[in-house]
Order: C-alpha cells, then structure tokens, then sequence
C-alpha cells in the first residue's frame, strides 16, 4: 500500500438508548401498530399493544385481547392481515362491564331482642360497577325490610356483599269479649309466642276461640272472638207485703233460684201470707250471669172489719144486734184511734161479761164486738209505754213512761156497791211493748183509775252485706233508724272477699236484698226485726284517648267516658283515629311501667289513658350514641331504620358491648330509652355513663290496687349490669310476672323491680324455662321463659316448642344446668312451680367442595357434619395444575343451618411461565417465574408479551436450560405469541437486556486523494447478541432483512450461514488499530487486545453495506440509512431491537455521518418453523485497510504543510505518524509552537461527536459546551463511560477525557396531578437519579429548589405518568400546586459540573378539572 495513502480513521460511536414513549416515527421510516385496552369510559384498562414494522412491509397476526377480571372485551382478539403497512394504525379494544356475582345476605330480627340471625345467603349476578340496585329485599312474611345501601357497586372480582335486615312486624291480636273480662289483646311480633289467658264472664263458661287461638303471632291483624256457653246463673226472688198504713210494700224476705244464663223467668203466687193475697210479680226478666237479677212478688194486705154491735129489742122479749160501727181497715192497720169507746163486749152471752175497752190494729179476719158496756158511773184506767230516750215522763221503778192512751168504762155499782175491777183483758196487747205487770193494777183491783206499765220491746236491726257477714244490734221499738249505733258510727261492711277485689264500692244500705228501696233512715223501728242490706256497686271509671303516647302527660284527649261501670263496655267504640301519613295500629295503655294493648270490646274495669300507637310504610333512619359525659364515644353507634310512627325501646349497651376499657365499672345514666319514629327524621338519642364499680337496686312486693306492702323490700349491691330476678311465693298471693329483668343504671333510684301481687288462693304462678344448646354442647343457655298460672295441687305439663329451628327436644339432657333438673310437668304448689325444658342442636351435613373454575368441575369433595350453628370452616388445598381463584380466602367459614350447607373454593386452573434472564456471563436469574390463570376454555396466551420490562424475547423452551436441545413445540397453527396453555405445563422464557440488540454503525473515512478533503469510505452495521442460541442475526435495512454472514477474511464475500464473532478487530497498516468486543451487552472499543476473560458474554453481528448501498448512500442528495438489528429465535419469532440507527451522508468534506437514534420498541412476529439449528460462530473478523484500493498518491499539502523536519515525500511508515483515533484529521505533526507542558488536552465525546480541546491547566470551567442532542436532555460530564464519577473541571492538571451524559427528554417534563380524585393537586416531573446539584422548578418566574423524592406519588409511578421513556426507577418530584389564576412552570436540574439544563414549560389555569387522576 502506497505511503502517500491518506491515514483511514475508524470510529465506533455507540449511542445510548432514546425510549420511544411519545415520540412519532416517521411513516416514511417505519410504522407503529397499537392496540390501546380502554374501558367505555375511556380510562386504561390493560397494557397497550405496541408492534413496530418497517413501512410498506406485510403485518400478519392474531393479537389475543387481555383477561381484565370483571369485564369483557368488544373483540376477543384483533386480527391483522396487512400487506402493506404504509401508516401508523391504531385499534381500539373496549370493555365493557360483564356480568359478575355478588353475595347478599338476608338477616331476620329475632323474636327475644332487636338483634339479627342469618336467615338466607343468596348469589345474585349484576355487571360491574352497576349498583346493586333497589330490587334486592325480599318479601318475608312478618318481615319488613330495612333501608340498605343500594348505590353499593359490584366489585370485578366477586367480592362484593350485600347485608339486608329485616324487623319483625308487630302485629295485633284482638280479643272480642262480648262483655267478658280476663284476658287483653296482644301486640308483640311476628312469631313471637303467644299467651292469652282465659276469659271470664259470670254466668257462662267460655267455649273457645273463633277462629283457633295461635301459638304464635301470625303475620297479620287478627281478630279472636270469644264463644260462651251459657251456665247457671242465681237470680232472686224477693217477696213484699203491703205496708198496714200506707200504701208502699216492705220487703218480708227473698228466696234465690236458678236458672241459665239468658233465660227468661217470672215471679208466681208461690207463697202463703196469713192477711195477705197474691197482687202481683216481674214478669219475663232475663236472667243475668252475675247474679244480679232480681224478681219482685208482691202480697196485699186483706181488708177486714171490726163490727160494733147494739141489742135491739123487739117486744117483750124479741130483739136482735144491729150493727151500730163499723171499722174496715187493712190486716195490722191503726184503727185505735176510731175505738167508739167505754167498753164492748165480746161476747153475746149475756153470762160472759167480758169486755174489752181499746183495740190498736186491725186483727186477722177482723172482730165483732157485742154491746157497749152502760151504766151511771164512768171507770178510767190509764196506759203507759215506757219513753223514748230523752223522752218526758214518770219515772217508776227506774224507768220512764209516758201515757199511752186511757180506757173508760161505763158501769153500775152492784149490790154491795161495787165497781168495775181489774181483769186480764184489762192487760191486752199493745204492738211494740210488753205489760210489765209487776207494776200494773192487778187483778181485782178498782178499774178505774188502774194504771197499767208497759215496757219497749227492742228489736234486731241487722246489717248484711249480702256476702255472708251480718252485724246486729238492738233498736227499741219506734226508734228513729238513725239513732242506730252502727248508723252512727258511719258503719261501712268490709270488702266481701268472695267480689272480684277492687271492682266495686259500697254503696249504702237498703230494705230488700235487690236493692231497690234505700233505707229511711228517719223512719221507725217496727215491731220486728229490720234486716238493711248493703249494696255493692260496680266501680265507675274514666277512660280518655289520646292522639300519641307523649299526648297522655300534655296533651288534650280525642275523647272522654266518663263514669263507665265497671266490667261494662263502651258502646259505640270510637272510630279509628287519623294522624297524616300514619296508620293507625291500635290502643295501648301502660300499667306498672308495661305497655299493654287494648281494645274496645273489652269490659272497662279500670281508669285508662289510651295512646294510638302509628305505624307507615316509610322507612325512616335512626341512629344511637353512647358516649361519657365528655364526650368520649365508648361503643359503637347503633344505626338502623324502622317505619316511622313505630316506638322502638333501646336498652343501653353494656359489658361486652362496650369499647375496650369500659367493660366493667361503667353504667348508664337510664337503662332504656324509647324513641317513636318521626316520618320527618331526627331519631336520635345518646345514652350517657358514669364511672361507679358497683350499683344497689332494689326488689318490691306489693299488692295490686292496694300496693300494700306483702313482703319487706330488699336492696342489693351487685357489680353486673344487668340482672334477672324471681319472685318470692308470698301465702295467698300469686306474682303478675314472676320473673322480671332489669339493666342497672347509675341512677340507683331506677332501679327497681316491683312484683305485683294479686290474692290468690286457688292459683300459683308457673315459670317454664326453655333452654337451648350452646354451640360447643357443653352446656345451655336461657331460651325464652314463658309463665302461666294453674291451679294449687293441680299437675301442670308443658308440651315442648316445636319452632325452635335448629333444635329438638330432649328430655334427659346429659348435662341439665344446676339447679334446673330437667321437667316437663310437675305439681304446683301455693310457692309455684318452675319447670326446665332442654333442646339440643340437631346435627347439619355440610360439605367442602373444590371447584374447577373455568369447567365447574369438582376437583374434590369433602363431606362432614356438625352441630346446628356451629362454625365450620374448609381451607384451600393445593392441587397440582390450579391456583385458588383469585379473591378466594384461605379459609372459609359458614354456619351451619338447617338448609343446604356449603363451602366451595374455586380453583382457576393454571401454568407456570420461568424468566430464564441472561443477567452477563455466568449469570442466568431463574428467580423470575409467574403462574398464569387460565380464565376460560380456550384461553390463549402470548410467551412473547409476557417478556419481563427491559428485556427482549429470547426464545420458548420447555427446560430452565434454554438450550436448542428444549425448544418449545406448540400445537398446529400456534406459536409463542399467541398459544392454547395446557394447565400444569411450565414455559421458560429466554429473556435478554435490553442493552443487546441495539444498533451501532462503524465508518471509515479518509481524505480524497489530490483534494485532500474528507469522505466517508465505508460504512458497517453492528449490534450485539447474548449467545448463540438463534437462528439468525441480522439488520433490517429500509424494510429488506439482510444477515450477519460476512466471513473472516473477505468483508465483500457472503456466506449461507448466518455468523457471529467473538470480537472484531479493525487493522491499520496491519496492525491493530482498534478492538470490538461485548461490554455489558454493548459493544466497547480498545486499542489493545481484550483477553477473553475480561469480555462480557456476548457476540457481534456485523453487516457491511455492498457497492450499490453504498452507492445510494453517497447519491448527491443526501441519502439515509436507516436500520434496526433483529434476531429470529430457535422456535421461529422475530424478535426486532428496541431502537432504529438512521445514518446521513453528510457530503464530501465530512468526517462523519449523521447519526440519530430512536426508540421504537421491541417487536416479535412468527417468520418460521421451530428448529434446533443454531448460528454458525467465528473467533474474530478482521476488519483491515486492505479492503480498499488506494488511489494516486496526494501530497499532503493538504490541508496544512507539515512542519514536521521530515521530508514529507520521502517515503515514510504509516506508522509514523500515526493516524489519530479521533474522527479529526490528523495534522501531522502538531505545531511545535504550543509547549506541551503548557497546555493541557480535554478529549470530548459528546453523544455523536469527539473532539479534543486544547487549554491552559488550571479552572477549565466553561471552556467546553455540549452539543445537545435532539429530544434528549444534558445530565452532566462525566470521566467514564459509564456516567459513574462526575467530571471536576475546577482544577486540572493533565489532560483528562470527558463524556457528555443524555436521557431522555421525557424528564423534565412537568403534570399536573391529584393521587386522590378531588384531593390536593400537584406538579409534578420525574429525574433519573438525584445526582444532582439541584433540582426544582421555575413557577412564574421564582426557582423553588426539590431535594426530597419519591418513586410514587400516590397510585403514580413515573413511567405511569410520562411513559416509558424514564426508567423504572426513575424519581419523582412534585410541588403543591400554587395559588394562582395562571401558573407557568419549568422543572429544571443543575449537573454536578454546574450545568443548568431546564425542561419543558407549561402554563396552567387554576381550575380543578383538567387534572390527571388514577
């Protein structure tokens, strides 16, 4: 080779990678296929789809949309069937919601509290993000449902789950007495069991119910009507006899009958009264059941006469007796007040000299008397009664008498000169009094002027209250009634213990049994005994009816009956009340603190204040605090809903209700509250606690009516909150409600328990305690206790519930509770009986199933069995070829009811793919796997796009070695970009950095012979490869593949095999000039040999342009290059670098080619069958000066003279001098003007360009600038090439070689954005390290310096927000979005040398809506 040949300069320039995010290629280069996965709203929803062709090439392939859980694609797969790609297509998948499940759960209110039972689980199906919507109650008989949340969205992976309560109705049962007593209404809640005692009504034996009274509450208003059979009835008969002086009957006496309930009975002459005749009698009287029926006869007296008769003589010795007066009265009436006077006799014998000189009453059958005693002398004897106390007289042997009457005598002295004398019938009756004869003119004695005494006979005056007891006393004979003792003393009969206690009042004192004639008590006492019987009247009372329970203490009643009897009915019932909205439920009154129903038909027999309870079909809100009085909440809100005009009582929480801390050693200020649902809202209320270790409360025993203490109050002190106290058996007494329970409360005085007491002797109360199975069957808890009461010395048995669900009877429980034996029937006594019944849980089959996903097929079964309401649980299993399903707990738990009882995991079946990652030499990471889900039947998967992030695809084997001896096969018609998995099968996938397969270009210049100008020669396209595992390496050139295949010696010659190298060695002269060898996957430059052990894995490809290339290349247009490396893999995919070289002629009088790096992407695409045949492989290429012919010799004058003393046309060795490395023209030789030593020499390599610059030792700040390279941002210089120590220019000494550092222009860039939708808003940019200075940003003019950093911001990673041109270890930087009407920014970093390098500038509004968000 001539000597006069021009030094070739060689130059690698290796470029750094430029990411393709956001940056166009042009059409004329290569185009881009993107298939972006969005949701209908347009947001992301799976990773795009990116393949990068060359324009003009064919594009065949079948592109398998992604699985997004929840959703479903418009198109299963995009098929590409393109010819000729000439732009840019976009397509566009959209997923729609799909139909997923959702759980809802149905909870019933339970019958004993307001707590709430799984009743029903039920999967339903809705699409997702679609609310569950307002459809999902369902309709339970006695059941309402609450308000719940129906704007709750449907998760995409089935985890959504729906909870419903339903309240038990209240529902009414009313009773229609028909005027019976005994038994109230019920108003409880559906299911609830239902105990009505037994009506009575007096004369009538109840005969049932109509319809059937139910066990327990139905779900609907009932009405039951009582049936009475008609009894026997008493009823009185009472008997009167005219009064002898006037014209009323007085009583005489009564006599009781029988008769049925309802009859109609009549009084008859069924007595015989001496003076008396039947007159006459009540007649068709119906006879009540009380005995209150009463049925008057009345006697008259009989009139009769008492005749006076005179002798009249008819001749000498005829005559006969004429009546002279005539005195006709009533039998026992007074006619002394018409005695003719003197005296009659009576007889008509003239030898009976009888006579009889006053008559007082009107005797039975009347008199005759026969002449009035003559004569010429008149005889006066004179009666005396005794007095009336404080009555005036004479006062004889000690007591007073009053005259009475004087009886005269006409008489004629006899012959002796005799009168008239005493004899017996001198000492006749008079009503009332009895003739003391001891001091009365005796016998013989002178008549006139006799004197006769008689005494005052007393008389009983009984008082009866008809019920048995009497109390006499005596009264004398014509004593006004009211001076009776009794009367007197205001005596009033003691409550008759047989009258139903506290129903009636005594009501004053009467002359007859029925009570019809009240008792004169200004009248006299006769001459016989008075019996005044005490009449009972039936209680009145008041009821009032009020509009609302509140109305009762402040409000005005609706309505007021006032004097109602008691055990009457008050006919008409009022009509039902209105209250807006609301709907009327029925009448409640309290008694004792208990709420109790009522209804109309229903004997009054108390004073009662009625409330309308309201009920409506809306459903209103409520909420419940528990709080101390500070304020501090210490448990959770109670929130719920319930139809407004309903009254729920809340009890305050207590024990483990409570928060931590608060347990124990806390009471509520009250112990309930109750709230009645306002349909306007506002249903609150806060139950406040106190801090006390202990409360007393205190237990009361008192009669009903009288509240007569039955027994001495006992107070307790007790640490619990709530407590449950039984009654004391008190003698002839029995408990309204034996048991009763009572939460405690701070507030001691709230704490009471009364129980009320009514008499009894007949009956006891009886407690039955129901008791149910703990769910360990250890034990027993309390049910339900229901009571009854029954006879004394009766055997009472209690049949067992038969609507326990989940339980069953046992009579011989194994371990019945303390103190509670096991008893279904026993004898009561007068304390009570109490009775324990015991349920165990019945046994539930449950099974576990394990489910194949996609096919619902069983994978396994497991079948066991335990007791009802028992948790159970099933845990997930491994099986080999299934991952559990995606969302499926570990564990999964269910209660055991007495349906279909199932656990089921789903298992989705799978496949495992291997990262097999060629980290460098000797480093194969196989740490790397995933198991993939296989989503559905027929489910197609790419090896290709699940390629780890910066690597490339490197090929599909079926072993971790990766070697041509395991390359993976696939079905017919399928490949490693989109294949049918097989479920337990594993895939590895070669991957390999990114770093390999990027393009590199290699020219050759010299200067034209006799111009001396520079030209560019040749021109050779590099890349590098991890190993030799492939089919083929290559460049694809403006479309058109063409093969690394150049062999060692003849760099114009092509071979058959595709080849790679070792190391390429670039001769000058013969000599080495430069090495390339593999570096970190790139290729490096050394001027010496590289040994083998110093190499990085890898090989070259290389490609050398041929004539006609080169020759386009160098057209006077200007032509360019532009290629991209490709490898094909051993199973047949063409897998493209991840960036495109585009190289430039720049003309004659150039060194160098223009040279500009993209980043398009890694493509794959199917080109060929799979194969085992591997690329054939060379130690080393030779890339020599001899492959070029050196034209004529050129002097070189040219550009500058050589100065060197040697003579420039004497044949020198190339050797000397020796051509630079860098792409300047050697000047040969450097001007010896510039003293060495006093110059220092800064080598450059800026991105495209070397340079050197030549500058005074010392602070060479500023005396080099970058170049810039287009869309990429300066990051410093730096004194390696691996950007690793930062260059100081502050102070040199020797010379010293720089590299420029570039990134992409995707940092800096600046978002605005909020991690949280409608949060706080940020700008934001990303930095690829903090080696920096600082960072910041320019708002409006003002630098606000950043130097704290984070990989996210919120859900934002860097790439997320600028693409996948930053690093996945990029950080971000952000600042709160300022204050401001318009913000302009500009992020910006200054380099560790002091370079401030600034970003992309944006200007923003102050308005919330144009904002990124996750």
């Amino acid at each position: 080779m001539s000597n006069f040949k021009r030094v070739l300069s060689l130059v690698l320039v290796v470029l750094m990678i430029v990411p393709m995010f956001a940056l166009p290629t042009s059409a004329a280069e290569t185009c881009s296929i993107i298939i972006n996965y969005v949701y209908v709203n347009g947001n992301h929803a799976a990773p795009q789809y990116t393949a990068t062709v060359a324009s003009g090439s064919s594009f065949k392939q079948t592109v398998t949309s992604p699985e997004v859980q929840g959703y479903a694609p418009d198109r299963a797969e995009v098929i590409f069937n393109l010819e000729s790609v000439e732009k840019n297509i976009t397509e566009t998948v959209t997923y729609s919601p799909a139909e997923v499940n959702y759980t809802v759960n149905h909870y019933q209110q339970n019958i004993a509290d307001d707590k709430y039972t799984l009743f029903e689980t039920e999967t339903k199906t809705g699409y997702t993000e679609s609310e569950v919507g307002a459809n999902l109650a369902k309709k339970y008989d006695g059941f309402t449902a609450l308000l719940y949340d129906t704007a709750t969205t449907i998760a995409a992976d089935g985890s959504t789950v729906v909870d419903i309560y339903y309240d038990r109705n209240y529902y009414m049962l009313s009773l229609d007495l028909a005027g019976g007593y005994g038994a109230e209404p019920v108003y409880a809640r559906y299911g609830a069991p239902v105990e009505i005692a037994t009506p009575e009504k007096p004369g009538y034996t109840f005969g049932g119910w109509n319809p059937t009274a139910p066990k327990t509450m139905p779900a609907a208003n009932t009405t039951l009507t009582a049936q009475w059979n008609a009894g026997e009835a008493t009823y009185v008969v009472q008997y009167w006899q005219e009064n002898a002086n006037d014209d009323d009957y007085s009583f005489v006496e009564h006599v009781p009958k029988t008769a049925n309930t309802g009859d109609t009975v009549s009084g008859s002459n069924d007595k015989t009264y001496d003076g008396f005749t039947y007159y006459n009698a009540d007649t068709n009287v119906t006879v009540n059941g009380d005995g209150s029926t009463v049925i008057n006869v009345y006697y008259k007296r009989n009139l009769y006469e008492v005749k006076f008769y005179e002798w009249k003589s008819s001749g000498l010795f005829g005559g006969s007796w004429e009546v002279k007066k005539t005195i006709t009265a009533k039998y026992g009436a007074f006619i002394g007040d018409q005695w003719p006077g003197n005296g009659w006799y009576v007889s008509q014998s003239s030898s009976d000299s009888t006579a009889q000189s006053y008559l007082s009453v009107m005797p039975l059958d009347g008199k005759n008397f026969y002449g009035q005693q003559t004569g010429s002398y008149t005889a006066t004897a004179t009666y005396y009664v005794e007095a009336l106390p404080g009555e005036n007289g004479t006062t004889v042997s000690g007591k007073t008498y009053k005259e009475h009457h004087k009886d005269t005598a006409k008489y004629d002295r006899d012959f002796w000169g005799g009168g008239l004398t005493v004899t017996d019938e001198e000492r006749y009756a008079l009503e009332g009094f009895e003739c003391n004869e001891s001091i009365s003119a005796k016998n013989g004695d002178n008549y006139d002027g006799a004197k006769f005494y008689y005494t005052r006979k007393s008389f009983d005056l009984v008082f009866d209250d008809q019920y048995g007891t009497k109390v006499t006393e005596k009264l004398p004979f014509e004593q006004v009634l009211s001076e009776s003792v009794n009367y007197k003393n205001n005596y009033v009969p003691a409550y008759p213990a047989t009258l139903e206690a506290g129903a009636y009042t005594f009501d004053g004192w009467y002359t007859d049994p029925g009570c019809t004639h009240e008792v004169d008590w200004t009248s006299k006492m006769p001459a016989a005994t008075v019996v005044l019987y005490a009449k009972w009247t039936p209680k009145t009372h008041t009821v009032r009816t009020f509009l609302t329970k509140d109305e009762v203490a402040t409000g005005t009643p609706i309505d007021t009956w006032k004097d109602i009897p008691h055990r009457s009915v008050i006919n008409p019932a009022p009509a039902d009340p209105k209250n807006g909205n609301y709907v009327f439920v029925g009448w409640f009154y309290e008694e004792n603190g208990v709420e109790k129903a009522y209804d109309f038909s229903i004997a009054v027999t108390k004073n009662l204040d009625l409330y309308a309870k309201w009920s409506s079909n809306t459903l209103v809100e409520y909420t419940i605090y528990y709080k101390l009085e500070d304020g501090t909440v210490i448990a959770a809100e109670t929130h719920g809903s319930a139809l407004a005009g309903t009254t729920k009582t809340f009890e305050a929480k207590f024990g483990d209700e409570l928060n931590e801390g608060y347990k124990t050693g806390y009471y509520p200020e009250t112990a309930s509250h109750s709230v009645t649902m306002d349909i306007n809202g506002g249903n609150e209320y806060t139950f406040y606690y106190i801090a006390k270790q202990k409360v007393n409360y205190t237990v009361r025993y008192l009669e009903v009516g009288t509240e007569k203490v039955l027994h001495e109050e006992i107070t307790v002190e007790t640490t619990q909150n709530v407590i449950d106290e039984k009654f004391v058996p008190i003698s002839g007494y029995r408990p309204l409600q034996p048991v009763i329970r009572l939460i405690l409360s701070a507030d001691e005085e709230e704490n009471v328990i009364t129980f009320w007491y009514v008499k009894d002797e007949i009956n006891a109360s009886v407690i039955i305690n129901h008791y149910i199975q703990t769910v360990d069957g250890s034990s027993y808890t309390l049910y339900v206790t229901e009571t009854d009461v029954a006879r004394i010395d009766s055997t009472y048995t209690k049949s067992p519930l038969t609507n326990i669900t989940g339980y069953e009877y046992n009579a011989n429980p194994q371990n019945p509770l303390a103190d509670h034996a096991a008893q279904a029937s026993g004898t009561v006594t007068s304390s009570g009986l109490e009775l324990n019944l015991y349920y165990d849980r019945i046994n539930c089959k449950y099974v576990i199933k394990h489910v194949d996903s996609v096919t619902n097929e069983v994978i396994e079964t497991i079948e066991d069995e335990g007791r009802f309401g028992t948790q159970v649980s099933g845990e997930q299993k491994s099986f080999e070829g299934y991952l559990p399903a995606e969302g499926e707990p570990t564990e999964k738990r269910i209660v055991l009811g007495t349906g279909t009882n199932e656990i089921i995991f789903y298992y989705d079946p799978c496949f495992n793919v291997v990262h097999v990652k060629h980290e460098s030499e000797n480093v194969i990471d196989t740490s790397s796997s995933e198991t993939v889900r296989i989503k559905s039947q027929g489910m197609t998967y790419s090896l290709t796009g699940a390629v780890s992030e910066d690597y490339l695809y490197g090929g599909a084997f079926s072993d971790s070695s990766c070697t041509a001896d395991e390359v993976q096969t696939f079905a017919e018609g399928e490949n490693a970009m989109s294949f049918t998995p097989v479920k337990g099968s594993t895939y590895y996938i070669w991957e390999v950095p990114e770093r390999y397969l990027v393009p590199r270009s290699y020219r050759v210049w010299r200067h034209i012979p006799g111009d001396g100008r520079k030209d560019v020669i040749k021109l050779f396209f590099l890349t590098t490869i991890d190993r030799n595992e492939y089919g083929e390496l290559g460049f694809t050139m403006d479309g058109v593949d063409y093969t690394s295949t150049l062999d060692e010696t003849n760099d114009e010659a092509l071979n058959d095999t595709p080849t790679t190298y070792g190391v390429i060695n670039a001769m000058k002269s013969s000599e080495l000039y430069e090495q390339l060898y593999v570096s970190e996957g790139r290729i490096a430059a050394s001027s010496t040999p590289v040994a083998e052990s110093d190499r990085d894995t890898g090989y070259i490809g290389i490609y050398k342009m041929n004539s006609e290339q080169f020759a386009d290349f160098l057209a006077e247009t200007g032509n360019t290059v532009t290629f991209q490396p490709y490898w094909i893999t051993l199973d047949g995919i063409k897998v493209t670098g991840t960036e495109t070289r585009t190289c430039k002629y720049l003309g004659i009088g150039n060194d160098k080619v223009g040279v500009e790096n993209k980043t398009v992407g890694s493509t794959v695409s199917s080109v060929s069958e799979a194969t085992t045949e591997t690329m054939a492989f060379c130690a080393e290429y030779m890339l020599s000066d001899d492959l070029e012919a050196v034209v004529d010799p050129v002097d070189p004058v040219d550009p500058v003279d050589p100065v060197d003393p040697v003579d420039p046309v004497d044949p020198v060795d190339p050797v000397d001098p020796v051509d630079p490395v860098d792409p300047v023209d050697p000047i040969d030789p450097i001007d010896p003007e510039e003293p060495a030593d006093d110059t220092i020499t800064i080598t450059v390599y800026d991105y495209y360009d070397t340079y050197e610059v030549e500058c005074k030792p010392g602070d060479v700040t500023g005396e080099i600038e970058y170049m810039g390279v287009d869309g990429m941002l300066f990051a410093g210089w730096f004194t390696d090439s691996r950007y690793t120590s930062a260059a100081d220019f502050t102070y040199v000494e020797e010379d010293i070689t720089v590299y420029a550092k570039y990134v992409s222009d995707s940092y800096l860039q600046v978002e605005r954005v909020s991690p949280r939708l409608r949060g706080d808003e940020y700008l934001v940019t990303a930095i690829d390290s903090e080696d920096y200075v600082e960072t910041g940003f320019i708002i409006n003019d003002e630098a606000y310096t950043v130097d704290e950093y984070s990989s996210r911001l919120g859900l934002y990673s860097a790439r997320q927000l600028f693409g996948r041109g930053v690093a996945a270890r990029a950080k971000l930087m952000f600042i709160e979005f300022p204050d401001g009407d318009e913000i302009t920014v500009t992020p910006y970093w200054v380099t560790l040398d002091g370079t401030t390098v600034y970003g992309t500038t944006e200007t923003y509004s102050n308005y919330k809506s144009h904002y990124r968000f996750w």
